[in-house]
């Protein structure tokens, strides 16, 4: 396991660090092309819009593929995977709906319409990504998130050659990269759904809401520089966004890593979660002194790349640096004791210091300013690091004894029997 994943990752790497490349890119010009007020706007709607197509998605992209790697004939994929499509159109039809109606009172909502359209295909996305993950088509999912993103950047380019409003231009983009996202999936993935495939979903839905409140709890850190516009306003919420989206791309890397080894782990046995956890501190280390080199040259580097209006953002950056490498060993190490069936005690430590690290940024933001703000949410992150710490330490302890010699994570899924009912 361990030497697959290497490989699978080294793939994911190559793959990623050129998408995170291109998105960098793309929200650079962005911010270049707008004013700090205008930027912060944009990025904030998006963020939000994102953050609904988590908790819309009920942990399916999630669920669906540990089912998948634990049996690939399962008929309940082929039920869930239908489910999603057609929950994803409608929310698609119902975001568009509201933007179309908020336009007639301010035509600015109109803008972002092309963003509710992405809405549902991101979250249709996301399943396609775990079910060929699962399949072990990671070199599809890496070179398919490379062409996503090349094309936003191609399209926001040609749009804005064009004379089109940048946040129109933004939004359209993103709009026709998940398309091509989807269209390419759809013929290139080996797994064809049965479309009259149907189940019981209430049963996956009462295992996948531990996805679920995870993966909503870990989104809600992401509604930062929304937060930060309510407390400080559209400007703060400008400087916010310079790390929070140009600089949290590099975060592309330990969630690819927690996209692979979700799978693995929940279908190995007990020893594939330690070895988790060494490629996990690997990359953790590699992001760390990634951002250490680049740390003292961030005001040379905001001046030439943003311009004179993004230098406020400088020290705000630094401080979410330090953020940065307890979020990439949150986003792996959650996704090993999610694999070895701890996915209740994940979810609600998410949860609990997801809402703290929000409430803290808030509350930092409104008392003391923008760099305290940015303490709070930094605070919050190395605590819930520190949760999942304890859960592997005393919980997990470490030992791969969480599935016996006997007893198989296929077994244990047939009687739906999560881990810690297996130990009780």
């Amino acid at each position: 396991m361990f030497r697959r994943v290497i490989m699978q990752f080294s793939v994911v790497v190559a793959g990623r660090l050129f998408a995170a490349l291109a998105q960098a890119v793309t929200i650079v010009l962005l911010a270049r092309w707008s004013a700090p007020e205008d930027f912060g706007l944009v990025i904030a709607v998006q963020t939000v819009l994102v953050a609904l197509t988590v908790v819309l998605s009920v942990g399916m992209p999630q669920y669906i593929g540990v089912l998948r790697a634990r049996d690939p004939a399962s008929a309940t994929v082929d039920a869930m995977f239908n489910w999603s499509r057609l929950t994803s159109v409608i929310a698609a039809a119902s975001c568009l709906i509201v933007f179309v109606i908020l336009g007639f009172f301010d035509s600015a909502f109109l803008v972002f319409s092309p963003l509710a359209l992405a809405l549902g295909l991101q979250r249709h996305s996301a399943v396609w990504d775990s079910i060929a993950v699962a399949d072990g088509q990671v070199a599809l999912f890496s070179s398919n998130l490379v062409i996503r993103r090349v094309i936003a950047l191609l399209c926001f380019f040609s749009l804005h050659l064009a004379d089109v409003d940048v946040a129109l231009a933004y939004c359209t983009a993103v709009f026709i990269s998940e398309i091509a996202y989807n269209l390419r999936m759809k013929r290139v993935c080996v797994f064809t759904p049965v479309t009259a495939a149907r189940a019981d979903m209430r049963p996956v839905f009462k295992e996948s809401r531990h996805f679920w409140v995870d993966a909503m709890s870990g989104h809600l850190r992401l509604l930062d520089v929304a937060a930060v516009g309510l407390v400080l306003g559209p400007l703060a919420s400008g400087f916010v966004a310079v790390p929070s989206r140009i600089a949290s791309p590099l975060m592309m890397l330990p969630s690819s890593f927690a996209t692979l080894i979700l799978p693995r782990v929940s279908a190995g046995r007990g020893h594939t979660a330690r070895q988790g956890l060494v490629l996990a501190g690997g990359v953790t280390t590699l992001i760390a002194l990634l951002l250490a080199a680049v740390t003292p040259f961030l005001d040379e580097i905001v001046l030439v790349l943003l311009g004179g209006d993004y230098l406020p953002a400088v020290e705000v950056t630094r401080i979410y640096f330090i953020g940065f490498i307890g979020l990439s060993l949150l986003y792996m190490l959650g996704a090993v004791l999610q694999g070895v069936g701890l996915y209740s005690a994940v979810g609600r430590n998410s949860v609990f210091f997801s809402v703290l690290s929000i409430g803290l940024l808030c509350a930092g933001g409104y008392f003391y300013g923008l760099e305290a703000a940015a303490w709070g949410y930094v605070i919050g992150t190395i605590g819930q690091v520190s949760g999942l710490v304890y859960l592997y330490l005393f919980r997990f302890r470490g030992t791969g004894s969480h599935i016996d010699d006997n007893t198989s994570a296929r077994s244990l899924a047939r009687r739906g029997t999560t881990y810690g009912e297996h130990r009780r």
